[in-house]
């Protein structure tokens, strides 16, 4: 990230760099775990893969947990390592993301 940003004020940000400065934000205070809902949403495809890296990055080097509320399949499964997929508000699937590769592949 651009560290002038830190002297913009926050009005004359993009939508991705404002998501990203609340996102850094939230990961200054070093969580147990972070709790993210559509992050993504409304980005380009370049804000929204600079976020999700940043989120990946975080997960990894600090040993947090991470629940990642998306209605992007492709979004899920590339932060996740378990994935549960809800329809009309209840539970439909659940599993390790290994396993529903696997899954998968043996169904095509």
């Amino acid at each position: 990230m651009d560290y002038g940003l830190l002297e913009t004020p926050v009005r004359q940000l993009s939508g991705g760099e404002q998501r990203r400065l609340s996102l850094l934000r939230a990961i200054a205070v070093e969580p147990d775990y972070l709790i993210m809902d559509e992050v993504t949403s409304g980005l380009d495809l370049i804000s929204a893969d600079a976020v999700l890296t940043l989120v990946e990055n975080f997960v990894k080097l600090s040993g947090s947990s991470c629940i990642f509320i998306t209605h992007s399949r492709k979004d899920a499964m590339r932060i996740a390592n378990r994935i549960i997929i809800m329809r009309e508000g209840r539970i439909a699937e659940q599993g390790y993301l290994i396993d529903q590769l696997s899954n998968q592949k043996g169904q095509g």
